[in-house]
């Protein structure tokens, strides 16, 4: 928007600089003095630029200094290494930044950062005690004030990978979780975690569920955690030997540096049970079952033939048996049956069957009884 006199004389205005050729603008009279200028930005190198001005009845033309910026550093973070020698910004197009100052403490970017992270260290001694706020220098000129988080950057974490490793008996067979989002009890947890600062060889990682009622803690002086590097985290936990038979729910990880202070909690994801199923024995002759052996079939809230769960068969409330008896027809080929899990209800799992047997499964006769 432009002020000033005599902006019912312009006949045309243009955008030009010193590498390109000039365009026309659009312009706009708001009112008298005042000019909206539409300036196309789009693929517009950052840079200085002209608004070139010609008037009716005039050979001279008018320019006004325009500034082009590129990306603009967006800084969600700015965290004080406890030794206030190392700053870390946390955000977007940070690779704008030129440098920072925290009082009278100047700070220069370094080479080693984090995706999604700066890392600068202090040029010159100087005192940052009484500083709550950054000044950030960007290489266009531009200046930003941002607050520092009262967080130590070693503490601050970034999940990087996770998996699991199936953990099942001698002689069961495997129920496959179908959600990514749920981790199986029974299983071997692998992580990788990347800080933000150097991680410190004193601090910890804690692992426990939302309600805190189960957490385990995995140090650098334990073989469940080892360093890849200053900043990259490898852990690894034994669920079942972790939290016992009854864990379940959200399960998350935090930092705890061991000065009383705690980092952010990390979700994983859900941790579920999964029933032991030795085997399942299906007839489609007479009326059609299966018979699922195992333990802990209580895990299981309904069975069932199709992914849909049309026709699902639910697990009896307080069964605690270990065989169950439930009228599923299936085909006389291998295939798939689908079972819902009491920690995850909306989630899916699935057992690789045998084909229905023509002679029936043997069955006793409070199975029997079961079926009428």
């Amino acid at each position: 928007t432009l002020h000033g006199t005599g902006s019912a004389c312009v006949r045309q205005m243009t955008i030009a600089s010193d590498t390109g050729p000039s365009q026309p603008l659009r312009y706009t009279a708001l009112a008298k003095g005042i000019l909206q200028v539409d300036l196309p930005l789009k693929d517009k190198a950052p840079g200085d630029y002209s608004l070139v001005l010609q008037q009716y009845g005039s050979v001279s033309q008018s320019r006004i200094g325009l500034t082009v910026f590129g990306n603009s550093a967006e800084v969600q973070k700015a965290l004080l290494d406890p030794t206030g020698a190392v700053l870390i910004l946390t955000g977007q197009h940070l690779e704008s930044v030129q440098s920072a100052r925290i009082g009278n403490r100047p700070f220069l970017p370094q080479n080693h950062s984090v995706p999604g992270s700066l890392e600068l260290e202090s040029a010159a001694v100087g005192s940052t005690s009484s500083s709550t706020e950054v000044l950030v220098q960007l290489k266009d000129g531009r200046q930003l004030e941002i607050p520092i988080t009262p967080e130590a950057p070693g503490t601050v974490l970034k999940l990087l990978s996770l998996e699991t490793d199936l953990t099942s008996q001698v002689g069961e067979m495997d129920v496959v979780l179908g959600s990514q989002v749920d981790i199986p009890l029974h299983g071997t947890l692998h992580f990788v975690v990347q800080s933000m600062g150097a991680f410190p060889r004193s601090q910890a990682i804690q692992v426990a569920t939302a309600d805190g009622a189960l957490h385990t803690m995995l140090s650098l002086n334990s073989p469940n955690l080892t360093l890849e590097d200053d900043h990259t985290v490898v852990g690894t936990l034994d669920l079942d030997k972790a939290f016992g038979e009854s864990a379940f729910g959200e399960l998350r990880l935090r930092a705890v540096p061991g000065d009383g202070s705690y980092g952010n909690w990390i979700s994983l994801g859900k941790l579920v049970r999964r029933p032991h199923i030795t085997a399942v024995r299906c007839t489609n002759l007479e009326t059609p079952v299966c018979v699922i052996e195992g333990t802990d079939l209580f895990l299981a809230t309904a069975f069932s033939s199709k992914a849909t769960f049309e026709n699902a068969v639910p697990v009896p409330i307080g069964f605690d048996g270990s065989t169950l008896v439930i009228p599923i027809k299936t085909s006389f080929r291998r295939e798939t049956l689908f079972l819902r899990l009491r920690d995850d209800p909306y989630a899916m799992a699935t057992i690789e069957i045998a084909p229905a047997n023509p002679a029936g499964p043997a069955r006793t006769r409070s199975q029997m009884e079961g079926l009428r």
